[in-house]
């Protein structure tokens, strides 16, 4: 069974239970993960929090890690079972969802191949891809700071959002990032 790994903040106590509510209603294996708050910044404590969980995995020889954030929804029932479905044979990151939408794509299903991505909401990091990742800058943004160095897919339509909350990261405000989706609605998986 497939486990997602989650990334609890408890500073932001409202986020865990829906979360957990959507999961348990459609039968999804989870672990939950406390957050890193304990770095110079923000972008720091993200950065050490996915790296944690891609050591973990490194260290117990998986081949593959899904990981969430704490305000992950998903699209519809049947996303969790679309996003496993498609899962590319060859990949560095599959990704559930994300906000940059590069014109240079042609999205089209199942998988769209990407050169980067922004939100961690929601990924699949394949064990040849542990070693990059773990090296990434401990201070950027360790999704964009992927860009360009491997092999990166997003399921689409999308099957994973951010689900509208305050922002430990860029703003400290609270944050509704499916704003830019809203016009695109072809871009969510409704299944």
């Amino acid at each position: 069974m497939d486990t997602v790994n989650i990334i609890h903040d408890d500073r932001f106590f409202d986020r865990l239970p829906p979360l957990i509510k959507e999961l348990e209603e459609y039968k999804i294996g989870y672990t939950v993960w406390a957050a890193c708050i304990d770095k110079k910044n923000v972008l720091e404590n993200i950065t050490e929090s996915f790296r944690r969980i891609v050591q973990d995995a490194k260290d117990k020889g998986l081949k593959r890690v899904i990981i969430a954030e704490d305000d992950l929804t998903l699209t519809s029932s049947g996303a969790w079972d679309y996003f496993l479905k498609n899962e590319p044979d060859q990949y560095d990151v599959y990704i559930g969802g994300s906000y940059l939408i590069d014109n240079r794509c042609k999205y089209e299903p199942p998988i769209v191949r990407v050169d980067s991505w922004v939100g961690n909401h929601l990924i699949m990091v394949n064990e040849r891809y542990y070693d990059t990742w773990l090296s990434s800058k401990p201070d950027g943004h360790i999704d964009t700071e992927q860009s360009n160095k491997g092999e990166f897919y997003v399921c689409f339509p999308y099957v994973a959002l951010q689900r509208p909350a305050m922002s430990a990261n860029n703003t400290g405000q609270m944050v509704n990032y499916n704003s830019i989706l809203e016009n695109l609605p072809q871009y969510i998986y409704q299944g």
